[in-house]
């Protein structure tokens, strides 16, 4: 178990952007240690090498474009709300 702990804390400090997943398969593939996921996880979160996941970035919406940013999908759906309402007149007459 100390070689375990002792090569994934060595990968980690070398590649900051691995998670258990690359170094996992880097042990197993690369170096051909024959230990399991479950090992390697379990000693992993012992030393506490979790990192939090990567969040992406988005931009703040347009004010122009409505409430929380819908204003394309509300427009799209008042534009189909407008053709079926065309068609219904089209067939049943304006009265129905």
């Amino acid at each position: 178990m100390p070689v375990i702990a002792d090569l994934l804390v060595g990968l980690t400090d070398a590649r900051k952007t691995w998670g258990i997943g690359l170094c996992f398969l880097h042990l197993r593939n690369v170096k051909g240690h024959p230990w399991n996921n479950k090992r390697v996880y379990r000693i992993y979160c012992e030393l506490e090498l979790i990192k939090p996941r990567m969040r992406r970035k988005r931009d703040k919406p347009d004010a122009q474009w409505g409430f929380l940013g819908l204003g394309r999908r509300l427009i799209s759906l008042q534009g189909f709300h407008n053709r079926r309402a065309a068609r219904h007149h089209a067939r049943y007459g304006s009265e129905h």
